[in-house]
């Protein structure tokens, strides 16, 4: 058993380091909870959750890499990686144009790989202390009962800083692939004040999928200048790859690496980055 998980956590670091070696390498969170959760219908339950993730940007591009590691109190494991990065370029004053890319892949242990993966085009416009993001992308998804569909994607995000260290935002996500259709409505609410840092957001589906709301709330703390303690906590919705809906809390460190650009804040950046936790 010993030699088993110690496979499984070296096969699992080194995927998450193979795929960030293209990004600059800013931040690095470490971060160790649990989840409640149904994956399809083959396990359900509550795991112990181990994730790291690992983040890097400029002026102009974000990226960001995800790696968990399950376990189960049945005894089974589920492995997931995910990334996400996207660059744009200024066009015109205020307008900028890019692209992005994301995927994720998951394994329950004794089943198959099952993911998603997409590629399309960003427009951001920055005006009056307002961030609109437009996107459009394709790709495909291979579900947990072994089938595999195209995948378009449609979405629309609105950010607005609202007071001094405050901004809200929020969006539409409209998904379609070859057997289902839907629609996610988000929210979003951020606070920052010297050392401290929170957010809160919550959203709603319509068509196939329809589920319950869902929500997150995310609070951080800068113990150091390079160091900064994280709590999340929420409930995700179901997946297009089959996984039902749970909930979710971790808590854990991220670490800033010294020398480097920080990341940018809400107000400079000109991507925003958003993902939905699908543990």
């Amino acid at each position: 058993t010993i030699r088993k998980l110690v496979r499984r956590v070296t096969w699992f670091g080194a995927a998450v380091l193979l795929l960030w070696a293209p990004l600059s390498g800013q931040e690095a969170s470490l971060l160790v909870g649990g989840v409640h959760a149904r994956y399809a219908d083959s396990l359900s339950g509550t795991a112990a959750l181990t994730t790291l993730q690992l983040s890097g940007s400029t002026s102009n591009t974000a990226g960001t890499v995800t790696g968990s590691l399950s376990r189960f109190s049945s005894g089974e494991w589920v492995t997931q990686v995910a990334g996400f990065g996207a660059a744009v370029t200024e066009v015109g004053r205020g307008v900028s144009l890019g692209a992005s890319v994301a995927g994720d892949a998951n394994r329950i242990q004794g089943g198959n790989w099952n993911g998603q993966a997409s590629a399309g085009l960003l427009g951001v416009l920055s005006a009056l202390r307002t961030l609109v993001t437009v996107g459009a992308s394709v790709g495909g998804a291979r579900t947990v009962y072994d089938s595999a569909v195209g995948l378009n994607v449609l979405s629309l995000r609105v950010g607005r800083t609202v007071g001094k260290g405050t901004t809200l935002s929020g969006g539409i996500v409209g998904v379609r692939s070859d057997t289902v259709e839907y629609a996610d409505v988000s929210l979003e609410l951020n606070y920052t004040h010297s050392r401290v840092r929170a957010s809160a957001s919550g959203g709603i589906r319509s068509g196939d999928l329809a589920d319950d709301p869902w929500g997150q709330a995310h609070f951080e703390f800068d113990l150091l200048p390079s160091l900064t303690y994280e709590l999340t906590l929420g409930r995700y919705p179901q997946s297009l790859v089959g996984f039902t809906d749970g909930l979710y809390a971790t808590t854990g460190i991220r670490v800033r690496v010294p020398g480097r650009t920080p990341p940018l804040g809400a107000a400079e950046r000109p991507v925003e980055i958003v993902r939905l936790d699908e543990t």
